[in-house]
């Protein structure tokens, strides 16, 4: 029996199926006459893909809530069944096309019409919201255009469908999504368990931004590229695609389509008030609180609003900047987000001198308290006044600010509830709406500094150059928190060891002083990881793991640019989907200090090719790059690696012009003239490197690589006396400097190319001995023993390099079983134990120098290894 006959015996005689209109991937659909009524209906089938997942009973008692809904915007289901197990339900067909047909013919809405469908489709959520249905799937394709209206479609079918489901199943395992990519809310896409009504506002975003720019906002994406697109990109301002549509209009779509639900308008009731006072522009303008609320605390609430729009005139302006005020307003595409304007709070034109008293103390507090915010200079300009007809975005752009922070009180019982918000004075967008603080009328300094609190943390965010907006984390932390986090943030951007170095403990104390302040984990682990720390030491290496289980734990309370960082430390070692996370990462923040962690990544794969195509976007993003001396050296190396001599030199002069005086920058030159053959030219060089320094980079740790590079590249005599003055150079050194961890080793590496064995073992032994050795000095003493020929020492100090958790230590425990192998001359032994070393996250710097290592300078013919130091990409 075919479907509609199984329909036709379902509905029975008084219904008749004329045809199937079509569908899509959630219902197969039917235009069928009631002969009873005298009417056409549409009757909807769920496929038969579905149906054996879907319990039949669940989903018409689902079916059976949505059916209550009667909104003259909402097609009524009129009933529901089964057909031989395949679910259906049945409603009135209306005459007229679905929006996604006028929008395929019509590229852009006029303004009037758009309007008026969106206020609709608003009007029909807020009344379902309301009695607690939500749509789950809004769409051009749900939404149907008559003659004078619009009208939604399948309310409540997408939760029927979810709900209904077989316990363990899931509808998605079949391949069909419940709800659409396209228009998906990024806690819809990521199946969040406290999705609410919210969700719907955003899809309605996505509907709005699409009638009025012509365009979706992620146009011509993939499935997954879109889901991905909604989570974590800020779509284009509406503006952009439509320049002549009002500032009121583009803010309201850009609001609906923030990535956090508390930054959306907090309900349809909100989007209808805020579509009201743009039908009529005679009305003042003010920001909606953004909390849930009945309709009659609605209608107060609105009769509150516009008093407050009235009291604008009288507000005085603070003006934050990192640039020299000027008073002229500039043009949008020349506002910083480090110029930051605060409305002082806004109150009720009902001559309240309380209400008016604390406005200012809450004033005179922002001041105070952001006069502590070091990236911005406070302009008090009490005497400037705002119009009340001027948008908060209107108001920046009239005063050169990039960021607008309003505030607004509300009288709550015995006292006033405050809330701000911080505004792109660009876009009109709200970048973050603070949870409401409860204030008494005449409140303490410390309830003043507790409410201001947030405020302070999310301007220091967003006027760091290298933070900004998106990376406000969903749970402010408290702003003393945030000042140890972005002083080791600055330093963390800093290429120095001793940099690094002070910024571990500031991101530990950031994280102790506010343990809800996630983001101070992550950039701890980033740094862990990116400064070597996880390849030495089993206790950086564990520290690294328990931050990773912390944060998979409460991945939930994430931001979007949280989730991506998580993503990346995820891997411990360079894979694809850790370069596929950090490269949304770099979209996000383009300007961030992560975006050069992209070329090491690839170079990690060994892929210079497309680490230098990396490094060349980066420039292109910030040409200020070519005055970072480390960004040369990086560069060097890469060139270097894949044999492009002369480029590896032309980068390295490049850093030595711009740090003369530093070590660091010699080390390429020299590789580079080494490899060249130009000896003169390398003595040269080296002799005015005897003038540099560096303060974890010693001239002898220069003479010593210089030395390997002149061997490897055939020139073993002066190779030999550059070894030579690299042991001299440390023999100089002191027994209190030779003891240290950085000195001593690097001493008994020269000491082992000079053959001076018992002094390189007289060095290492104090290091092994500690409760937590670095790994490298291990397999030093392997070594060493396999030089001398003690086959069975050597091989006991590989067995205890193989009993250290090589995945945690990114794969070093195993690639000094490796050089132990490869001075053993077990050659196979060592090309498997590299194999395998890389694969567990050795990095580039150990792959870039293998070619100048005398254990594997014997493999350079072995074919195996060969392939291991060939460019792969």
């Amino acid at each position: 029996m075919d479907l509609r006959t199984q329909l036709e015996s379902a509905l029975g005689n008084s219904h008749r199926i004329i045809r199937e209109l079509g569908g899509g991937g959630m219902s197969r659909v039917f235009l069928a006459e009631d002969t009873e009524h005298d009417r056409q209906i549409v009757v909807k089938v769920i496929p038969e893909e579905l149906a054996g997942q879907v319990s039949i009973e669940r989903f018409r008692r689902e079916i059976k809530v949505a059916a209550r809904l009667q909104h003259p915007c909402i097609v009524p289901v009129l009933g529901s069944g089964s057909a031989d197990g395949l679910p259906y339900y049945t409603m009135p067909f209306v005459e007229g096309e679905s929006l996604r047909s006028r929008l395929s013919r019509e590229k852009g809405l006029a303004v009037p019409q758009a309007l008026r469908i969106l206020r609709d489709v608003a009007g029909a959520l807020a009344y379902a919201h309301e009695h607690g249905v939500m749509h789950r799937d809004i769409k051009p394709d749900n939404i149907l255009v008559t003659r004078h209206h619009a009208v939604l479609v399948d309310f409540g079918v997408a939760k029927a469908l979810t709900d209904s489901t077989q316990a363990g199943q899931a509808l998605t395992s079949v391949g069909v999504a419940i709800g659409t990519p396209a228009y998906m809310a990024p806690e819809q896409a990521a199946a969040d368990s406290s999705l609410d009504h919210r969700a719907d506002i955003y899809s309605l975003g996505v509907v709005a931004y699409e009638m009025l720019a012509g365009r979706h906002p992620f146009e011509g994406r993939a499935p997954q590229s879109m889901l991905a697109a909604h989570a974590i990109e800020m779509p284009t301002s509406i503006i952009a695609h439509r320049s002549q549509l009002s500032a009121s209009i583009a803010s309201l779509v850009m609001r609906m389509l923030e990535k956090h639900p508390g930054d959306r308008p907090q309900t349809a009731e909100e989007v209808l008030t805020a579509l009201d006072q743009i039908a009529t522009p005679e009305a003042p303008t003010a920001a909606s609180p953004t909390r849930n609320f009945t309709d009659s605390s609605a209608r107060k609430r609105k009769k509150l609003i516009v008093a407050i729009g009235t009291a604008g005139a009288g507000l005085a302006l603070i003006a934050l900047s990192l640039l020299p005020f000027r008073h002229n307003a500039r043009t949008s595409a020349s506002l910083s987000p480090s110029n930051v304007l605060v409305l002082a709070p806004s109150v009720p034109t009902d001559g309240n001198p309380t209400m008016s008293r604390g406005a200012d103390r809450i004033r005179d507090a922002l001041m105070q308290g952001l006069s502590r915010v070091n990236t911005a200079r406070l302009v008090n300009r009490p005497e400037e006044n705002v119009q009340a007809t001027l948008s908060p975005g209107e108001a920046g752009r009239r005063e050169s600010a990039g960021t607008v922070v309003t505030g607004t009180l509300y009288p709550v019982g015995s006292g006033v509830e405050v809330q701000f918000k911080l505004v792109d004075a660009t876009t009109d967008r709200v970048i973050r709406t603070f949870e409401p603080r409860t204030l008494p009328h005449e409140p303490s300094d410390s309830d003043l500094r507790s409410a201001i609190d947030p405020v302070l943390t999310g301007i220091g965010f967003i006027t760091e150059p290298s933070l900004g907006a998106v990376t406000i984390p969903t749970v402010i932390p408290a702003y003393a928190a945030f000042e140890d986090f972005r002083a080791g943030f600055q330093l963390a951007r800093e290429t120095d060891f001793a940099s690094f170095q002070q910024a571990f403990p500031l991101f530990r104390k950031a994280f102790e002083r506010d343990t809800s302040f996630i983001q101070s984990q992550l950039c701890l682990a980033w740094l862990l990881r990116t400064t070597g720390r996880t390849r030495s030491s089993t206790q950086s290496a564990e520290e690294f793991d328990s931050i990773r289980v912390y944060v998979a734990q409460r991945r939930s309370r994430l931001s979007p640019y949280e989730q991506v960082i998580a993503d990346v430390i995820a891997e411990r070692m360079s894979t694809d989907r850790g370069v596929a996370a950090l490269r949304k990462l770099i979209v996000m923040v383009p300007k961030a200090p992560f975006r050069q962690a992209l070329s090491h990544m690839l170079l990690d794969m060994n892929r210079p090719y497309g680490a230098d195509s990396a490094f060349t976007d980066v420039l292109k993003s910030d040409s200020s790059l070519t005055l970072v001396p480390a960004f040369w050296l990086a560069r060097a190396g890469v060139y270097h690696y894949i044999g492009d001599y002369q480029n590896a030199l032309d980068a390295a002069n490049h850093a030595r012009k711009l740090a003369p005086s530093d070590i660091r920058a010699f080390r390429p030159a020299l590789n580079a003239l080494a490899a060249m053959g130009d000896t003169a030219a390398f003595q040269k060089i080296l002799e005015q490197a005897a003038a540099a320094s560096s303060p974890f980079y010693g001239i002898g740790d220069l003479y010593l690589e210089a030395g390997q590079e002149l061997i490897a590249h055939g020139h073993p005599a002066l190779g030999a006396k550059t070894l030579k003055l690299a042991a001299d150079w440390f023999d100089a050194r002191t027994p209190q400097q030779l003891a240290t961890a950085t000195v001593g080793p690097r001493a008994a590496l020269a000491y082992v190319d000079e053959n001076r064995l018992d002094d390189a073992e007289r060095l290492l032994k104090p290091h092994v001995s500690l409760i937590d050795p670095d790994v490298r000095f291990l397999g030093l003493l392997g070594r060493i023993a396999a030089i001398r020929g003690d086959t069975i020492l050597a091989m006991r100090y590989s067995q205890q390099l193989a009993a250290l958790p090589a995945e945690k230590l990114s794969g070093v425990p195993t690639f000094e079983r490796a050089q132990i192998a490869a001075e053993l001359n077990q050659r196979a032994e060592a090309v498997s134990f590299l194999r395998d070393a890389f694969s567990q996250g050795v990095v580039f710097n150990y792959r870039a120098r293998m070619h100048v290592l005398r254990h594997f300078m014997r493999m350079k013919d072995y074919p195996p290894f060969k392939a291991l130091i060939t460019p792969q990409g």
